[in-house]
């Protein structure tokens, strides 16, 4: 988790201002939206819901079965066949799987503004679009040179 101090440090690092009455703070909404991007960062990915289950059936061969009405098919076969046999019932999605266990995206640069108030000023929505990727960064998501 991001502190204030941090937010700040980023905030000013992307060309943000510290502005109030004694010039050593940032304005409000720009911590409001740093909080709205790290609750984003921190929503676990989605994970993925198999369509159905391959069985090998010890001759080469395969069987399938759907996922629906057979959601613990896994876990009973593994029961019923013990657990020298759990490699042989494998979940079938429609996607491949990541390659990594983190699928979390960077948002698009129209995403980061649109969580903004709109301003008309292109530098101040590239300095929310700088600032969205360091946070983004701090909590693992993209690339370290976004």
């Amino acid at each position: 988790m991001i502190t204030d101090e941090q937010i700040k440090q980023l905030a000013v690092s992307c060309g943000f201002k510290l502005t109030n009455e004694t010039g050593d703070d940032l304005k409000s909404y720009v911590y409001e939206f740093a909080r709205e991007l790290i609750a984003l960062a921190q929503q676990e990915p989605a994970q993925a819901v198999p369509v159905a289950w391959r069985t090998f059936d010890g001759e080469g061969g395969y069987e399938f079965r759907s996922y629906d009405a057979n959601e613990t098919y896994q876990d009973d076969f593994i029961k019923s066949n013990g657990a020298k046999y759990s490699g042989w019932v494998e979940p079938l999605y429609t996607h491949p799987a990541p390659l990594d266990s983190d699928t979390r995206k960077p948002l698009t640069d129209e995403e980061i503004l649109a969580l903004w108030p709109a301003r008309s000023d292109v530098y101040i929505n590239v300095k929310k679009v700088w600032f969205a990727r360091a946070i983004e960064r701090a909590h693992g998501i993209g690339a370290a040179n976004d």
